[in-house]
């Protein structure tokens, strides 16, 4: 374990295809012995999406493929937000064994955690891939989803980082983070289109919920819409408030954290 956390982050993003490897290493191991491994994943998320869609076009009688789109991006992406979320409640309390042991950097649980996450995310990248092809709107604006992405992708190691360690401190916070991600879910436009929300007062909280944004930055693009000037405000706001928190808390905390695991 490196003497300061300033140290701890440089060693950990010169190493950062150690920690690919690892991430990769592991969802093999978890999948070990089955035939398709993580497209089981991919699979059963197709049919929920596929299942969720027929139920929403019957219900709305909007056009099919807007309704697919609009769910398939929405879905896949929110899977990778609040899975990502939900398992960095634990991420160092179930590395304790390589913190109390080895040399490795703290932080280096954060970017395993996370790398997870994105390989899993572009599994079921074959989802929305099939259906931009049949049902999706191809123009110049899809160039915009990699940008989109990575920005998203900063923001949740930030995140990682803050709720792991908050979790290794306080355990009751991760019952309460998953709970508010379930609920989150019925409160961000994943499934709904945002356009059924006509009062100002839904519409304020709807601005205001950052899972929203999170989302459109990665979804808007692969619609073909461009992303909203006060999506990206809030974004690069969040960034500018949530970087320099995060980095405090780790640094305020780093000694501590092996204590508490």
């Amino acid at each position: 374990m490196p003497n300061n956390s300033l140290t701890d982050l440089i060693l950990s993003v010169k190493n950062l295809s150690l920690w690919w490897r690892i991430a990769l290493m592991e969802i093999l191991q978890r999948y070990r012995r089955s035939i398709l491994g993580p497209f089981w994943i991919t699979i059963s998320n197709a049919i929920f999406i596929c299942m969720l869609s027929i139920i929403s076009q019957n219900l709305t009688k909007e056009e099919f493929h807007k309704i697919i789109t609009h769910i398939s991006y929405g879905f896949i992406t929110w899977i990778f937000i609040s899975t990502t979320i939900n398992e960095s409640c634990e991420c160092l309390i179930k590395a304790s064994g390589f913190i109390k042991n080895t040399i490795m950097p703290i932080s280096s649980h954060i970017f395993v955690t996370l790398f997870k996450n994105i390989i899993i995310f572009f599994h079921n990248f074959i989802i929305i891939i099939i259906i931009l092809v049949f049902f999706g709107n191809i123009n110049i604006n899809l160039i915009y989803f990699l940008p989109g992405f990575f920005l998203l992708t900063i923001i949740l190691f930030f995140i990682t980082l803050t709720v792991s360690i908050l979790c290794a401190r306080f355990r009751d916070l991760m019952p309460i983070i998953i709970s508010i991600n379930q609920i989150l879910f019925f409160l961000t436009p994943v499934w709904w289109s945002e356009k059924l929300l006509t009062n100002s007062k839904e519409l304020l909280i709807l601005n205001f919920n950052p899972f929203n944004h999170f989302i459109a930055i990665v979804r808007e693009p692969l619609l073909g819409t461009q992303i909203n000037f006060f999506t990206i405000i809030f974004i690069f706001l969040l960034l500018l408030v949530l970087t320099p928190f995060s980095l405090y808390l780790f640094s305020k905390t780093y000694k501590k954290i092996v204590f508490w695991i």
